[in-house]
C-alpha cells in the first residue's frame, strides 16, 4: 500500500512540474546541482514556439514551415507575427474592434520595412474577424486601422500623429527609438539579436486597451 501512495505522489509531482510554465527569465527551480542552465536564447525560442505557434494551431494556424529555410526567421515577419498576437492578447476599449462582420487592419504608416512579410498573417482569424493588411497608409487614413506599425520614417512627427490618433482607438506599434515615451504603446527591441517588446501601460490605459496578463509577462519591460 505504502509503495502504491510513493508512485502516486512522484507521478503527481512529476505532472505538476511538466505543467509548470517555462519563463525566459528565470531558471527552473530545484535543478540539479552541476546541471547548466540553459541560454537565454534557448529558452526564449522555446517560449516564442510556444506563445506564437501553439495558439495558432488552437485558433486557425499559421504554419511554423512558413519560417522554414533559414532557420532563424526574418525579422519583420516575426514583427508581423508578434502583431498578430499583440491583436489577440489586447481587448479593444468598449467593446471594440467593431464586430465581426468587419475585417480587423492591420496598417503601416510610412515607409513599408515588411514588405511581403505581413503576407503571414493575411487571411487568418482574431475574434471571428479577418485580419487584412493596409501597407502603406497615409495618416487621413491611419485613424480606420485597428493595429498601426508606425515606421522610423515618421520619427520626426510622431509626436503628432499618436495626439491624431486619440480617441480613435488604434493600437499603436513601431521599433523607432523613443516610441513609448512619445506616447506610443507597443515598442518592439532587438535584444541579444532576438524581437523583443516593450508596452506602455500608461498609454494602453489612456486609450482605454486592456493587456492580457500573458502579454505582459512576455514584455521585456513594462512603462507604469
Amino acid at each position: 500500500m505504502l509503495k502504491v501512495k510513493t508512485i502516486l505522489s512522484y507521478a503527481t509531482f512529476k505532472k505538476s512540474r511538466e505543467d509548470r510554465p517555462l519563463s525566459p527569465f528565470l531558471p527552473r527551480k530545484g535543478k540539479r546541482e552541476g546541471k547548466k542552465d540553459q541560454s537565454f536564447p534557448i529558452l526564449f525560442k522555446k517560449l516564442l514556439i510556444s506563445f506564437l505557434i501553439i495558439p495558432f494551431f488552437s485558433f486557425g494556424t499559421i504554419s511554423f514551415a512558413a519560417f522554414a529555410g533559414s532557420g532563424e526567421p526574418p525579422e519583420y515577419k516575426m514583427k508581423a507575427v508578434f502583431i498578430y498576437n499583440f491583436a489577440k492578447f489586447v481587448d479593444w476599449p468598449a467593446g471594440k474592434p467593431p464586430n465581426s462582420e468587419k475585417n480587423l487592419s492591420v496598417c503601416v504608416l510610412g515607409d513599408d520595412p515588411f514588405g511581403s512579410n505581413l503576407n503571414v498573417i493575411k487571411g487568418k482569424t482574431i475574434r471571428g474577424r479577418t485580419v487584412e493588411n493596409k501597407a502603406p497608409v497615409k495618416i487621413e487614413n491611419a485613424k480606420d486601422c485597428d493595429c498601426l506599425f508606425i515606421s522610423d520614417s515618421e520619427k520626426s512627427s510622431v509626436a503628432k500623429i499618436l495626439e491624431d490618433l486619440k480617441d480613435h482607438d488604434v493600437l499603436t506599434i513601431s521599433d523607432m527609438d523613443g516610441f513609448l515615451e512619445a506616447g506610443g504603446i507597443i515598442q518592439f527591441v532587438i535584444d541579444k539579436s532576438k524581437v523583443r517588446f516593450l508596452i506602455n501601460m500608461v498609454a494602453a490605459k489612456e486609450a482605454g486597451f486592456k493587456v492580457s496578463s500573458k502579454l505582459l509577462e512576455l514584455a521585456k519591460g513594462i512603462k507604469k
